[in-house]
């Protein structure tokens, strides 16, 4: 008896202890959020460079130019990207239409020339037009951009240069006579259309806001 009157004189005791219970403790970080977090990174750094072609539309250029290549210039490529990246954030509103100018004058010269380009040239505009494209995507950004980020960007900037390039050594092997020579010049004709709408429209643009 003496029991359950103890028991019954502990219960208002327990529960005005039990809301203690119910407050919300420490968080703890689930094991795979932080590799998420970086993957999400990684995923958006890749759509961004994929999908704003307006941006990045010199980079299928300098793929073709690439095409008759012995090698492609893997240092330049990569140095390039990463020191347009690294100036993105003092970059000024003229490196878009510098970029998208520089990739015009060089889709030109494959339509008409349709010979590969010396090496020094080629070498040089392996590292000038990524860095200037790259510097037009991320120019004008409040904050650093995440490193998952970046590398994701730097992805999608090697794949729409190897994308066109490969392709274009696929023709060179496989179709016969003139016919990639004429197939990569109609290429460069096509893009270079397509540049000068875009060099167009963004100089309009900035005459615009000005």
């Amino acid at each position: 008896m003496r029991q359950v009157v103890r028991a019954r004189a502990c219960a208002p005791r327990a529960l005005a202890a039990s809301p203690i219970l119910l407050l919300p403790g420490p968080a703890l970080a689930h094991p795979g959020s932080g590799l998420a977090h970086v993957g999400d990174d990684l995923l958006l750094g890749l759509t961004l460079s994929l999908t704003l072609a307006a941006t990045l539309l010199p980079l299928p250029v300098l793929g073709l130019a690439l095409a008759p290549a012995r090698r492609i210039p893997w240092l330049s490529l990569l140095a390039g990207g990463g020191a347009g990246l690294c100036l993105a954030g003092v970059a000024p509103a003229e490196v878009a239409p510098l970029s998208l100018a520089i990739a015009l004058v060089l889709a030109c010269a494959l339509a008409l020339w349709g010979r590969p380009l010396p090496r020094i040239p080629l070498v040089t505009l392996a590292a000038l037009l990524p860095g200037l494209a790259l510097a037009s995507l991320y120019r004008g950004g409040s904050a650093t951009p995440p490193p998952a980020m970046i590398i994701g960007s730097l992805v999608g900037a090697c794949l729409l240069i190897l994308g066109p390039a490969l392709a274009g050594r696929i023709l060179l092997h496989c179709l016969p006579d003139a016919a990639p020579a004429l197939a990569l010049r109609i290429a460069a004709s096509w893009l270079a259309a397509i540049l000068i709408l875009m060099l167009a429209l963004t100089l309009s643009g900035q005459a615009g806001m000005v």
